[in-house]
């Protein structure tokens, strides 16, 4: 299986909520969360509309390996959550809406759609509808298949 950080992604947006209330405003490292060896840093801004936005980001070695996003309009409101990006192989997906997920590599645009309830993944290369998966796992496995036989 090809490495990917949605499911670590998915775990930020409980955490984005919960703290979107309580963090202090400004950049914020925790330094006890439940996510091993990963750097975990919160941005914590008030948005013209008096809003709140706090993005966690988890950090390893290699750069960002996920971020989430949770926005407040009051104190008593319920958050808005949403991943803002993942990585997956070597490649950044990042948020555009509507659970979809766009990154790019040397040769090819690849676009990740889930379809939320059903349990299942598109995938486009290209702009162009390459097939339907079970799971996040088996479609990007087939990045990592399509990525490596066109670099070729």
């Amino acid at each position: 299986m090809t490495d990917n950080n949605f499911q670590l992604a998915a775990a930020l947006l409980a955490d984005a909520a919960d703290f979107v209330g309580r963090m202090p405003l400004g950049i914020t490292e925790l330094k006890s969360h439940p996510f091993g060896a990963l750097r975990l840093m919160a941005s914590h801004t008030r948005e013209a509309d008096h809003s709140h936005k706090l993005i966690l980001w988890a950090l390893d070695r290699c750069g960002a390996a996920a971020a989430a996003e949770a926005t407040q309009s009051t104190p008593t409101a319920v958050p808005a959550t949403r991943i803002l990006a993942f990585r997956a192989d070597y490649m950044v997906f990042s948020d555009l809406g509507d659970w979809t997920f766009l990154a790019s590599s040397d040769h090819n645009t690849y676009t990740l759609t889930a379809h939320i309830g059903a349990n299942s993944w598109d995938l486009s290369v290209d702009g162009e509808h390459h097939a339907a998966y079970t799971s996040i796992d088996t479609a990007v496995d087939a990045i990592h298949d399509h990525a490596t036989e066109a670099a070729r």
